[in-house]
């Protein structure tokens, strides 16, 4: 295992960076799939 991942998971183990990582991921998941949503509706929209 390297260092990050080491670091990553001893971090992992306080409950509020657990949290606070889980939140900002679904966060960035939901933005990223909203934003595709939008780029295919704009693209059906030019049609």
């Amino acid at each position: 295992m390297t260092n990050y991942e080491n670091l990553f998971q001893e971090k992992m183990k306080d409950p509020q960076f657990a949290k606070t990582y889980y939140d900002a991921r679904l966060d960035r998941i939901i933005k990223d799939r909203l934003e595709n949503l939008k780029e295919k509706t704009a693209r059906n929209e030019s049609k």
